[in-house]
């Protein structure tokens, strides 16, 4: 279970850092735009809102996994606490 906490660690800081990359290149592309006459197409509010709308999946992805590994983490402590009551019941020939 350890293992695949750190798994689920690794991959979710590589997911994080592939977004914020893909973003930082939204974010330049849409700043890029113009239209026939030269303007910008976008402004501040509007890129934050864009780049809100197409990455929402992608991070609503990333917090699902993020919250995945707390649980599981959570899980594993738990698991941690109930050795060591077992390892001191056998340790001092305690009834269960």
């Amino acid at each position: 279970m350890k293992f695949k906490v750190i798994e689920l660690k690794s991959l979710a800081v590589e997911t994080k850092a592939q977004i914020e990359r893909d973003k930082a290149i939204r974010v330049l592309e849409l700043k890029a735009m113009v239209d026939d006459n030269g303007k910008k197409v976008h402004t501040e509010k509007s890129i934050d809102s864009t780049i809100t709308l197409e990455f929402k999946d992608r991070v609503d992805e990333y917090n699902s996994l993020s919250k995945y590994r707390e649980l599981l983490l959570e899980c594993a402590e738990n698991v941690i606490e109930y050795v060591n009551v077992v390892k001191l019941h056998i340790n001092n020939n305690l009834p269960f």
